[in-house]
């Protein structure tokens, strides 16, 4: 007869569990995580490259029609001669009228700022537009396009007169190919017009991405253009060489490609480096690093959130189990008491009022329970047989043997056997014992039937 429950599990392994889902769980959120940075990242590095690949070739383009514009009017035979007559004072009234609505048609359609008409010492003879120089500018320029002996595309300055910032298309004018120049026209520029806006624009909405210009000055940068996030700086604002966290400044000094940094502002960002070929100018396309982190920072707390609910549904379920586990532990117990109950009556009923002798003892054969017969048969009290050695019932005769047939009857789970037993006062009784197994909640005895 056996009588067992479920064994329990104990609670650590429900949180043992527990830790090992969150693990997991925590694990994949995070690695999920690296891997949407990692794309948001590389994204955003892709889109800095096209747009400073994207604005070095429009700025190539921008100067290659620039000088497009100055070979055409170089070799504009058609009125070569009138800007001859009116450089050298010859020209009449009309000539005069002719070469001044041509300066002003091209200053419109060609968007130039302003169209002077010097002779080859820089004196200003005619001009369209407002002036962006000083005398002693146009002088300069004058010189160097004579030194140059073709087109010249001066760089980002502030007119000596004005101070306004400008660039100029300078080039010189002669008869032929083959005559000697006798004058000069420079076409002003104005980047606030469509240089500064071809710089600038973004492809794409965002709160801080930026394209600027900056050149080398020595032991310093300048910027060329205003700035997203800074007004008034075109060739104001100049940063030493010496601050190399300022990607700016990498560019200066030969880094090209991706890089990041801190900008003119302090504030960390990324970056895209390129030279604009044939000009001392390097482009910068960069966004802050905030701005690049901010979606990677909303999803992992959405990712995160999400994390802790199926952490939670994970601890939810384990903890189910573990109480559904633990209540169908204790109903076994339970049932298991009432049936262990119900038998020990049942047995407790039987042996008390049976008229064999009925004895039960532990593995080690010390009685722990024996009827009211054996009581009557033996002469000892209930009390006095309780605990005692079972051998001790024996006729010394059969002593000896008693070991010996215990261990087959453990071995056999049971033995029937004639034997001779005595009482109280030491006389025999013959008697036939019949014993059996039995486990009570994972304990053995041995009941013990004897019929004198």
């Amino acid at each position: 007869m056996k009588t067992t429950a479920q064994p329990r599990r104990s609670p650590y392994f429900a949180a043992a569990a527990f830790l090992l889902a969150a693990a997991v769980i925590t694990a994949a959120a995070y690695r999920f995580h690296q891997i949407e940075r990692d794309v948001v990242e590389d994204q955003v590095r892709n889109q800095l490259l096209s747009v400073a690949d994207l604005k070095v070739d429009q700025l190539a383009l921008w100067r290659q029609e620039r000088f497009g514009h100055a070979y055409s009017l170089m070799f504009n035979q058609m009125m070569m001669p009138t800007l001859e007559l009116v450089v050298t004072g010859s020209a009449g009234a009309g000539a005069r009228r002719q070469a001044l609505n041509w300066m002003e048609a091209m200053r419109k359609h060609l968007h130039y700022a302003n169209v002077v008409l010097a002779r080859r010492d820089g004196k200003v003879v005619m001009s369209a537009g407002p002036w962006m120089g000083s005398a002693k500018h146009f002088e300069e320029v004058a010189r160097q396009v004579l030194a140059g002996g073709g087109p010249v595309l001066r760089d980002f300055h502030a007119g000596n007169g004005n101070g306004r910032i400008h660039l100029g298309l300078n080039l010189p004018l002669a008869r032929d190919a083959q005559s000697p120049p006798f004058g000069i026209l420079m076409l002003g520029i104005d980047p606030a017009e469509h240089l500064h806006q071809l710089i600038q624009s973004w492809p794409a909405p965002s709160r801080s991405a930026e394209t600027l210009l900056v050149r080398r000055e020595g032991a310093e940068i300048v910027y060329l253009n205003d700035l997203r996030h800074r007004k008034q700086t075109a060739l104001q604002l100049r940063i030493p060489l010496g601050r190399t966290e300022v990607p700016a400044v990498q560019g200066a000094l030969g880094t090209e490609g991706l890089v990041s940094g801190r900008d003119y502002r302090g504030v960390p960002v990324l970056a895209a480096i390129r030279r604009v070929p044939g000009t001392p100018w390097i482009l910068i396309a960069k966004i802050d690093e905030d701005e690049v982190h901010a979606p990677i920072r909303r999803r992992s707390l959405a990712m995160g959130a999400g994390a802790l609910m199926l952490i939670l549904a994970a601890g939810a379920v384990i903890l189910y189990l573990w109480r559904r586990q633990q209540l169908r532990f204790y109903q076994e117990r339970y049932q298991a008491e009432i049936d262990r109950r119900a038998i020990l009556g049942h047995y407790d009923y039987l042996t008390r009022f049976a008229n064999d002798i009925i004895l039960l003892a532990d593995e080690s054969g010390r009685i722990v329970e024996a009827n009211d017969r054996a009581v009557a048969t033996y002469g000892y009290t209930r009390e006095q047989l309780l605990g005692m050695p079972g051998r001790n019932l024996r006729h010394p005769s059969t002593v000896d043997s008693f070991d010996q047939v215990w261990r087959d009857a453990i071995a056999r789970g049971g033995a029937v056997i004639e034997t001779l037993h005595q009482r109280k006062d030491g006389s025999p009784i013959p008697v036939e014992v019949s014993m059996r197994l039995i486990e009570v909640e994972g304990k053995r005895f041995y009941q013990a039937i004897i019929r004198d």
